[in-house]
């Protein structure tokens, strides 16, 4: 049985349930260890927005590139990519780079918790309610007069 072949034994501890933590922790088990993880929040993972899709470049016709390629692996929650993060090809320049910007590209977001659904007929019936009050209290007051009429 070679080295490669050995079955692994062990446990690992990942701490941290971001995008890297949870590659991390996949990595692991499907080497075969047995992986633990701990999160200080309710849920694991991230949202990643993509703030920025397009880049505006300067360079010769025989340099520019077809497409840039952007390695997220390594961002955390609440880590953020930069313009100034990304390396272009030789003899391609960022033209907001050069201008002295560096917005964020790509931004890693907690997930936000589900906000507990109200069903509409509960809502209805909550703001009926103090107009059927207030309408009984009207009749009520307007019946008053009509008795004290008759006498």
């Amino acid at each position: 049985m070679t080295a490669d072949n050995k079955k692994k034994t062990g446990a690992v501890l990942v701490q941290g349930g971001g995008i890297a933590g949870i590659q991390a922790a996949l990595d692991l088990a499907n080497s075969g260890f047995k992986v633990y993880m701990v999160e200080r929040s309710a849920a694991i993972g991230g949202m990643m927005s993509h703030l920025k899709n397009e880049l505006v470049v300067e360079c010769l016709p025989k340099d520019l590139p077809e497409f840039l390629t952007v390695d997220v692996s390594g961002l955390n929650l609440n880590d953020s990519l930069h313009l100034s993060d990304i390396k272009l090809p030789a003899g391609v320049l960022s033209v907001e780079a050069e201008a002295g910007k560096n917005p964020v590209v790509v931004a890693v977001h907690a997930l936000r918790a589900e906000e507990a659904e109200v069903p509409v007929a509960a809502v209805a019936e909550a703001a009926a309610a103090p107009a059927a009050a207030a309408d009984k209290k009207g009749d009520a007051k307007k019946e008053e007069p009509k008795k004290d009429a008759k006498k």
